[in-house]
């Protein structure tokens, strides 16, 4: 009877990220000062950017799988906005901070969001929106080893962001979930 050969446990370094935000994290682990984000003439390295993802996810509740809303500009924080909600478990939901304050209160009621990343200048129409402003600013800065630990990983069938079509008369949403749609065979 052949007897199959010991299998190796496979260690955290040679595993394959699962995740967006385990992607970003091994990069930034083999390369934290290359660049990351280029936002104008701005550059943010992956070790400034880990950094600001682990503070933004320290704001948020810690209950996961709920849904967060991203209310920023287009710079490093968006992008570490979205790194911080995944690394917490929860789903993301951008919102254009262009958008009419009705437009954005219909959004965060139709999303079921509760709180919302943004900065200072946009807290009160996330207010009036109906939701908490997180504002990204105020995210606590702490040692790595004092960072909170990442809630489990979302896997493939969760939903991982969240987008919403409000701009016809009959409001639909949809959820991504890193799942392949179908072939059409």
């Amino acid at each position: 009877m052949p007897v199959d050969p010991p299998q190796q446990p496979q260690s955290e370094e040679c595993s394959p990220p699962r995740t967006v935000h385990d992607l970003v994290a091994h990069r930034g682990a083999h390369h934290p000062e290359a660049t990351a984000v280029i936002a104008g003439e701005r550059r943010t390295n992956y070790r400034e950017l880990l950094a600001l993802a682990t503070r933004i996810s320290a704001l948020l509740p810690t209950a996961p799988w709920g849904r967060t809303g991203i209310c920023l500009g287009r710079d490093e924080r968006t992008v570490a906005a979205f790194l911080g909600v995944w690394r917490a478990g929860r789903s993301c939901v951008a919102l254009d901070p262009a958008l009419p304050p009705s437009r954005l209160a219909h959004m965060v009621r139709f999303a079921e969001i509760s709180e919302v990343l943004t900065t200072p200048e946009l807290a009160p129409v996330v207010a009036a929106a109906g939701a908490r402003p997180l504002i990204v600013d105020d995210a606590p800065h702490q040692a790595a080893h004092d960072s909170p630990a990442p809630h489990p990983a979302r896997t493939v069938g969760e939903e991982a962001y969240h987008t919403c079509r409000c701009w016809s008369a009959r409001p639909r949403s949809s959820a991504a979930t890193g799942q392949r749609p179908p072939s059409a065979a």
